[in-house]
């Protein structure tokens, strides 16, 4: 039950955005409201699969459980003041999918790779990117 729950929180939180955009200019609003039907859509979908499953299994099965999510922010923000974003958002990724995941190894490194590749792009379009208390320090800052 606590799966729809956070949904529901979700689906209001969108729901919450998307009647806040319609105050904004046309051109500010186009992006919000583009965004926000499909995603009202898909919140919904799983809503009614969260209720479902609810219904069918109350008690979640054991293992199940994703890496508690003030966990997940902590080690994010750890390894970004340390290591810089370049390396701990694959990182991260590529540790979620493993550890909360349960995908193979090889699975979780390409998408580590994957989100190294889109940081990278990032960086390459002039997005600055925190470097990271080590790197800073090696380079004598």
């Amino acid at each position: 039950m606590a799966r729809a729950a956070f949904t529901l929180f979700l689906l209001l939180l969108v729901a919450a955005f998307a009647i806040a955009a319609t105050r904004l200019s046309v051109p500010a609003r186009l992006a919000p409201l583009a965004v926000a039907p499909p995603t009202l859509a898909l919140l919904l979908l799983e809503l009614g699969r969260d209720l479902r499953r609810a219904r069918r299994d109350p008690r979640p099965a054991a293992g199940s459980r994703p890496l508690p999510i003030l966990g997940q922010l902590v080690a994010l923000v750890l390894l970004v003041w340390a290591f810089g974003a370049t390396l701990a958002i694959p990182a991260v990724v590529a540790l979620q999918l493993r550890l909360a995941g349960r995908v193979p190894v090889a699975a979780a490194l390409g998408g580590g790779l994957l989100m190294l590749l889109v940081v990278e792009l990032a960086r390459l379009t002039g997005v600055r990117l925190p470097e990271g208390a080590i790197a800073a320090f090696l380079a004598g800052r």
